[in-house]
């Protein structure tokens, strides 16, 4: 009879051993004051704040195992002050806030129940120590409590136990997995689908409806059942603009009639305004010893941001962007192409690159390199003028403008397919754009003598 006696008394330890162990949890709850945020941790476990203040106890709410205390705020204003339990367990634990002798027009409670283990009970608030009017906080994430006039307590918050005794399911379904994540700021304007799961630990999922930015999407959603709930997809239906939020409200039923409204919200990216650029030519740019059975030339065409939309390469005059082998490589392509012609010595080659990348900024490079000739080559090689330059105004300009280059003898206007808009021999001309000419980026190439450089014009009409 002992021995029985000390077996029950050893599985009763055991018991209640597990059950302390297991009733662990915590809440960060945050309540912004207008002029500051205070945070404290309430809850059961070692992380919820330990705010006993002997002076500060009051007679708890009704309610079995109830306990209140103060969270003392020592960097609050004179008189507000953040109470919170002792993180002892109990059936209901309630939790207040109160502010004494200050007016606050309103509080701002937020809370995240992303850790909660909602198998242990349910977390509730209300304006009333009798929770007249329990809201479950699972079903949000944040509160405005209201408060005109100076009260002794303002707001509470309370746990409901239901590992004990079986109830009801009272928790409704919740969403998580977000993919953008909720708050993201750096969303590509590229993305064409967004995910997510909605779960309901006790009963199953009833109803799913979506609203994206405003459109209802429910019959476009993707449904995949997965372990107690569904992981939701769409893809976007709209065409998503640069630093620009956007909003997914997110309904869901479980099959008792709990209800979830839940939000995510996030950003665009920064549109992209740095142009493609090129690299790693070979021939290298300058170089004036390539041998003449030169039958290949290469380069990389990169975009740090948006990625490539067009590349076009003139050599010599003559458009082989038919011809270019184009492989794709980290952030953009590397270039390939055979000469199309027979090179002679000692003379110079120039390389046009016009690129474009997926937001509209675009590239305009040359290349220039000069074949060997060993007897000749330094009896032939040209002076090129250290004082050529380019002066366009006005720029941008809508009807015309000026341009000069002090020492060039050719000009083009070349848009930014590399085709030749207009012409002149010169220094200084007035361009008027013809009708047919539409608004946009054009390049300005001044030369002489083989020097060639390259200005960025803007026409709008």
């Amino acid at each position: 009879m002992k021995l029985c006696f000390k077996a029950f008394l050893l599985m009763l330890t055991l018991f209640l051993l597990f059950n302390l162990a297991f009733c662990q949890w915590s809440l960060p709850l945050s309540a912004n004051l207008g002029l500051m945020m205070q945070n404290v941790t309430i809850g059961t476990n070692s992380l919820a704040n330990d705010g006993l203040d002997t002076f500060d106890v009051i007679t708890p709410p009704p309610g079995p195992g109830s306990i209140v205390c103060y969270f003392v705020c020592s960097s609050c204003p004179p008189g507000i002050k953040l109470k919170t339990d002792i993180k002892a367990i109990a059936d209901t634990v309630v939790w207040q806030f109160g502010c004494i002798g200050v007016t606050i027009p309103s509080i701002q409670f937020n809370w995240r129940t992303d850790s909660l283990p909602r198998s242990l009970g349910i977390i509730q608030f209300d304006t009333t120590a009798a929770f007249t009017s329990p809201i479950n906080i699972y079903s949000m994430r944040s509160i405005s409590v209201n408060t005109s006039v100076a009260l002794r307590e303002q707001a509470y918050f309370r746990f409901i136990d239901t590992t004990s005794t079986v109830t009801a399911d009272t928790i409704p379904p919740y969403a998580i997995n977000f993919s953008p994540e909720c708050g993201d700021t750096n969303v590509p304007v590229s993305l064409d689908s967004v995910h997510f799961d909605v779960l309901d630990d006790g009963s199953s999922i009833d109803t799913i409806l979506v609203v994206f930015n405003g459109i209802n999407i429910t019959s476009s959603l993707l449904l995949t059942p997965i372990t107690d709930g569904f992981h939701v997809s769409f893809a976007c239906t709209i065409a998503l603009t640069h630093d620009r939020w956007y909003g997914l409200i997110i309904i869901a039923d479980d099959s008792v009639g709990n209800g979830l409204v839940d939000t995510c919200r996030w950003r665009t990216e920064i549109a992209d305004s740095v142009p493609p650029y090129t690299i790693n030519f070979s021939p290298e740019c300058g170089d004036t010893n390539v041998p003449v059975s030169l039958d290949t030339a290469h380069f990389e065409v990169l975009d740090d941001s948006s990625g490539i939309y067009t590349i076009d390469v003139w050599f010599d005059d003559i458009d082989i962007m038919s011809s270019l082998l184009l492989t794709p490589i980290t952030d953009g392509f590397h270039v390939k192409f055979a000469i199309p012609i027979a090179l002679e010595h000692n003379q110079l080659y120039d390389l046009i690159i016009i690129s474009v990348d997926s937001t509209g900024n675009a590239l305009f490079d040359t290349c220039r390199w000069r074949t060997a000739d060993s007897s000749l080559i330094k009896e032939h090689i040209i002076h090129i003028p250290k004082t050529l330059t380019i002066e366009i105004n006005p720029n941008p300009f809508n009807r015309s403008c000026r341009i000069v280059s002090h020492g060039a003898d050719l000009i083009k206007i070349v848009d930014i397919y590399g085709r030749i808009v207009s012409e002149f021999k010169g220094e200084n001309f007035v361009w008027e754009p013809k009708e047919n000419v539409s608004s946009g980026i054009y390049f300005v190439s001044a030369s002489v003598k083989g020097e060639i450089i390259n200005k960025s014009i803007f026409f709008v009409k």
